[in-house]
């Protein structure tokens, strides 16, 4: 599907976020999704490979996609905090879709790669706009003391007790979240949500990141719009 892509500045507080804006060809108001790329601390940002898969998989269903570089990263303003308040970018990037005259206000979705996905996680869970969630490779650290706002984002009571539709997207590989202690940490979450194991692949999505993609988009389809594609 064709599509228009808009380089954006975000406003979040007293900074701008760096972004751009990826919109179907075509007059009718449609389902949006902000996408949230890996740890800026390790070279993350928003041309990260599994991004941009991200983002075009839900274009080429019809998706509005947004992503964005958090706070300190590329050309967006601030400071990095590790993942203290860059919850507050995912939000402000909720709030810049929302107002988009293209987008469909009351269908938003919000999806994330590794620490996008923890921070998109704690978003979704407390965010009443966001109707659908994508998590590709949540990373988890067995035994951690909590002290990470990352790998402590499955402990969250917010997170926990949180009922909006959820997809994890996790390879059999995941050299950060080993599969049978993933699952056994989900299964404290309430439903519904679901678990989709992509076979090859590791945390770096070096293969199958398009496989992965395909899953997050139909998800969104699916949830958003009542379709599968």
């Amino acid at each position: 599907m064709d599509a228009k892509q808009t380089k954006v500045a975000i406003p979040c507080g007293s900074i701008f976020l760096e972004g751009v804006l990826h919109e179907p060809v075509g007059a009718a108001r449609r389902p949006g999704v902000v996408v949230c790329h890996p740890h800026p601390m390790f070279g993350g940002d928003m041309t990260n490979s599994v991004v941009v898969s991200l983002v075009s998989a839900l274009v080429g269903t019809g998706i509005v996609a947004l992503r964005f570089n958090f706070r300190g990263t590329g050309r967006s303003g601030g400071m990095q905090t590790g993942g203290e308040r860059e919850p507050e970018d995912v939000r402000a990037a909720l709030s810049f879709l929302q107002e988009q005259p293209g987008v469909d206000a009351e269908k938003l979705g919000l999806a994330g790669y590794s620490f996008g996905a923890a921070m998109g996680l704690r978003v979704a869970a407390q965010d009443e706009r966001v109707k659908a969630f994508v998590s590709v490779s949540l990373p988890y650290i067995e035994g951690s003391d909590g002290s990470d706002p990352i790998s402590s984002a499955t402990d969250d009571p917010a997170v926990l007790a949180c009922t909006k539709p959820r997809l994890f997207i996790v390879g059999d590989r995941d050299q950060f979240a080993p599969l049978s202690s993933f699952r056994a940490r989900l299964e404290r979450f309430r439903p519904p949500y679901r678990i989709e194991v992509i076979p090859g692949a590791d945390h770096f999505w070096l293969v199958r990141a398009g496989d992965a993609a395909e899953k997050a988009a139909e998800y969104m389809n699916e949830i958003l719009l009542g379709t599968m594609v």
